[in-house]
């Protein structure tokens, strides 16, 4: 009887769930008919081809998928633009080392990306943009376009570029391999895995951007994992942020390089011109670099490596973490330049050497400048600067006719002149727990100085200085002022993401800090395993992680210790336990 039911039972579900699934089938749809067309030829135009797949693409709702069936290294020649009207993702991963490239001798547009309707999305992957990639006069233009110059230029919401290798694109536009004017609210433009090289513009001053143009961005431009290599232009060598247009972009830059970029100038009128080497930019919201390294960047005029005009607002930040600016050059600011009048600018566990000036007497600031009219508070963190010159540059310079103030904290700071302030207005700056080194024997004073007519204070409180106590200094306790033997290694990889300068066993910065130091930071600037109190805190961006024995001078890693302490509890462990076994054996 029991089995007779569950056979029924069996037979009226079978039908009961496939009607079921077939009213969830018509009640349910597809994505408003998302589709995939292939590309399955070269040609520029036919059945088929890149251009007639976007046409269909185009012609169909929702959100379709190009994909392509030509053989590996394939060129695609796009001879005029191909616009996009609606959501799209362009996928080149079926066919390795696809690339594409325009018209030979023409200045235009590869994808033209502009959408009727808002909230639509761009994706393009694995795919090559070469401005060489066939023989003749080159294709001069843009590879990817969004919105800017036609209409519909608020209706992308976000795009997206990943392994992407742009190359040899040389135009008269801002950006070459992308140009992107996205000003839907929430917006983004995101680029990763993906290699830029040797792509050039020669724009006018505040739209250049050699590789990558963003304008009127309402969201954040992310860039990651991603290498940016000998691209040029007048303004912003590899990257432009312009903040005219109806947008004050944001920018998330991580585990990236930028290497050799050029801004090379036009001896223009406007401030921005030949500004930032490898990353320009001007009324920029926040911008967080993280994980970079910048490496022989060049600019005619300010910001070597990353040229800023101006923050937006009061509470917008430049924040820099975990990177290393390395030998790159300037007229002034041959690590960063902002002339922000706005904001805060944050520098934390980050290197800086071998950066350089060319702007000659007078110019300052081979790590960093810091210009304008407003109040500005510069934070420096667990960083080390260790900076060339035989004349006075100074690693930090602040130069500005507002309030502004500079904390620094758990640094390391080498190089032809340290610290130089210059702020017009009253200001309030701190320094401690750090090393101040100037390198040129006829101005140790220079390791941290102010020369201004303004009623700045500068509270120094157990720092190492090369130079004597200053009028402006308000002095705590630990210092000790007119070193002349700092006891610090060379410039070397010591571990962690970046390079630093090792205190010597024994030395003038080893055991020396507070000895009841409160709020320090968790970890040196190496980060995540290199404790940041051993046993005295050391002044400057390293700890030591080594015990030194006072009596005989030498020293023992506090592993160690804790694991013959370990051995210790075990094997006494071990005793009672079997002194217990022993006692029960005898009951």
């Amino acid at each position: 009887m029991t089995s007779s039911r569950t056979r029924s039972r069996a037979i009226f579900t079978i039908p009961a769930v496939l009607l079921l699934g077939t009213l969830g089938a018509i009640a349910i749809p597809a994505s408003a008919s998302a589709a995939t067309f292939a590309v399955t030829t070269i040609a520029d135009a036919g059945a088929g081809s890149l251009r007639d797949a976007i046409s269909q693409a185009n012609a169909n709702p929702g959100a379709d998928t190009i994909t392509f069936a030509v053989p590996a290294n394939s060129i695609i020649q796009v001879l005029t633009a191909i616009g996009v009207t609606e959501s799209l993702t362009v996928d080149g991963s079926g066919t390795a080392g696809l690339v594409m490239t325009g018209a030979n001798g023409v200045t235009h547009v590869l994808f033209n990306v502009a959408p009727a309707t808002a909230g639509q999305d761009f994706s393009i992957n694995d795919v090559t943009f070469d401005g060489t990639a066939v023989a003749g006069p080159l294709w001069r233009g843009v590879a990817v376009n969004t919105g800017f110059g036609a209409p519909n230029n608020d209706k992308v919401r976000n795009l997206t570029l990943t392994r992407i290798i742009g190359r040899n694109v040389t135009g008269t536009l801002p950006g070459t391999v992308l140009r992107s004017f996205t000003s839907e609210p929430g917006g983004s433009v995101t680029i990763q895995d993906s290699t830029f090289t040797a792509n050039s513009t020669s724009v006018g001053s505040l739209a250049g951007g050699g590789a990558v143009y963003v304008r009127g961005l309402n969201g954040t431009l992310t860039v990651t994992g991603s290498t940016f290599t000998s691209n040029s232009a007048i303004s912003g060598g590899a990257i432009f942020l312009d903040g005219a247009g109806g947008g004050t972009p944001s920018a998330s830059i991580s585990s990236s390089t930028f290497t050799n970029n050029h801004a090379t100038g036009v001896g223009a009128a406007d401030p921005a011109d030949g500004r930032g080497g490898a990353i320009g930019g001007n009324m920029v919201a926040n911008v967080t670099i993280s994980g970079v390294t910048f490496s022989g960047n060049t600019a005619t005029a300010d910001g070597g490596a990353v040229g800023l005009g101006a923050l937006n607002g009061a509470l917008n930040t430049l924040s820099i973490a975990t990177s290393t600016f390395s030998g790159n050059d300037a007229h002034t600011g041959a690590g960063i330049f902002t002339a922000t009048t706005l904001g805060t600018v944050s520098i934390d566990s980050s290197t800086f050497s071998g950066n350089t000036l060319s702007g000659g007497a007078g110019t300052l600031g081979n790590s960093l400048n810091l210009a304008g009219s407003g109040d500005v508070q510069v934070n420096v963190t667990s960083s080390t600067f260790d900076e060339p010159g035989t004349t006075v540059t100074s690693a930090l310079a602040i130069q500005t006719t507002g309030t502004s103030s500079l904390t620094v904290a758990h640094s390391t700071i080498v190089g032809p002149g340290g610290v130089h302030i210059q702020t017009l207005s009253n200001s309030n700056s701190s320094v401690t727990h750090s090393i101040l080194w100037s390198t040129i024997a006829a101005s140790p004073d220079e390791a941290l100085i102010s020369t201004t007519p303004g009623a700045n204070t500068i509270a120094v409180s157990w720092n190492l200085s090369s130079g004597a106590v200053l009028a402006q200094y308000a002095v705590g306790s630990g210092n000790r002022f007119g070193v002349t033997n700092f006891g610090l290694g060379t410039l070397a990889s010591n571990g962690g993401p970046t390079m630093t300068r090792m205190p010597n066993d024994g030395g003038a910065a080893h055991n020396t800090g507070n000895p009841a130091v409160v709020g320090a930071p968790g970890t040196d600037q190496r980060g995540a395993g290199f404790t940041r109190i051993i046993q005295t805190i050391d002044i400057g961006a390293v700890e030591r992680q080594q015990i030194s024995l006072a009596a005989t001078g030498s020293t023992i890693s506090p592993v160690l210790p804790l694991a013959a302490l370990l051995m210790l509890l075990l094997g006494a462990t071990a005793l009672l336990v079997d002194a217990r076994r022993r006692r029960r054996s005898q009951l």
